[in-house]
């Protein structure tokens, strides 16, 4: 499979456009890791199109981006386009219910299924988890457990944080609980704004947009309390564990021996025929998957965030666990060396 790598201009200092091939050298910096494994991932998994991108998350400063598309793509997935964001906002739904006083990680929640209306349940597939705290509907990535933690929320404060974020909810799920409770599969943003979302937490709370590459970072307002963010960190870190009361984590393909890694996937299956299908009971050919990373978990400094469109794997289920978790942390491993982040002691 052929692809085309693209570079915006705000991002990236060169643009390039050929088929790609593997360099034998030893990358010398974070554009090179990328470009060195997302093409490979996209081929492997046969994706239509990626996207990916890596921030120094105490300086706010961009390290890497870049587009990626296979050939004869008409709608790749692109770095200042909105894109279908899914199960990442799981964690910032959890986030404004710490945040609001409503809800705490050692709180529990259903996550049986919820019908949402007539033709539509929220469930978590082949899994019944039953209940779970909210820290461990993160860790499993529930969607009937975060849909009962935004209830909880409401609409109008999940909108007021997702603003102190940079992001934006539609006006329209203020009227329509619907519409709200499917957040988790329709939502959208741009991979920029995600990033720079996660980037806030990884940096105790403080938010800036992510500057174009190379430029310096700017001018941070606090958008959650300090402790908020460490509460966070540590069920996202949860995903990468094999241990615990909910058992392993739907990110353990993420973990990194002797660090301490913080991950959240997303997996948005689709008809082919009809790409707003409801989340279960449907017939599902095309899967959009990704992964946000950072590390070292308790004080992070790197972060990666990795999202492929349109994922065909034959050679196993696909979804973010296996796909987008193993990618994220081949990118991760190489920028450890190149940071020379040290191990946790």
């Amino acid at each position: 499979m052929k692809i085309k790598k693209i570079f915006t201009s705000v991002l990236a200092a060169v643009a390039a456009v050929g088929s790609y091939s593997c360099a034998a050298a030893e990358p010398e910096n974070m554009q090179q890791v990328c470009d060195s494994v997302v093409p490979g991932v996209m081929k492997e998994h046969n994706a239509g199109s990626a996207c990916v991108v890596v921030a120094d998350v105490q300086t706010g400063t961009v390290q890497a981006a870049g587009e990626y598309s296979a050939e004869g793509v008409s709608n790749p997935i692109r770095l200042q386009e909105p894109t279908r964001a899914a199960m990442l906002i799981q964690p910032l739904v959890l986030l404004t219910a710490v945040e609001e006083g409503l809800l705490s990680p050692f709180a529990y929640v259903s996550c049986e299924p919820l019908q949402v209306t007539p033709d539509c349940v929220l469930n978590d597939g082949l899994f019944r988890y039953g209940v779970l705290t909210c820290s461990d509907v993160i860790k499993k990535s529930s969607v009937p457990g975060t849909a009962r933690m935004q209830v909880i929320v409401k609409p109008a404060a999940l909108a007021e944080q997702f603003s102190r974020l940079g992001l934006e909810l539609p006006a329209s799920i203020t009227d329509n609980m619907q519409e709200y409770l499917l957040l988790q599969k329709n939502y959208m943003a741009t991979p920029m704004q995600l990033a720079a979302a996660y980037t806030a937490i990884g940096r105790q709370g403080l938010y800036a947009p992510l500057p174009a590459k190379g430029e310096p970072g700017l001018v941070c307002q606090r958008a959650m309390k300090d402790t908020t963010a460490k509460a966070i960190l540590k069920a996202m870190e949860s995903c990468t564990s094999r241990s615990g009361a909910a058992g392993r984590g739907t990110a353990i393909a993420a973990a990194i021996p002797g660090y301490r890694v913080a991950c959240k996937t997303t997996t948005v299956r689709y008809n082919e025929l009809n790409p707003n299908s409801a989340i279960a009971g449907q017939s599902e050919s095309k899967v959009d998957v990704g992964a946000v990373l950072m590390l070292p978990a308790d004080a992070p400094r790197l972060l990666v965030l990795l999202l492929l469109k349109d994922v065909r794997s034959e050679n196993m289920p696909s979804g973010g666990g296996t796909v987008a978790a193993p990618a994220v942390r081949s990118i991760a491993e190489q920028g450890i060396k190149l940071l020379q982040i040290e191990p946790a002691k």
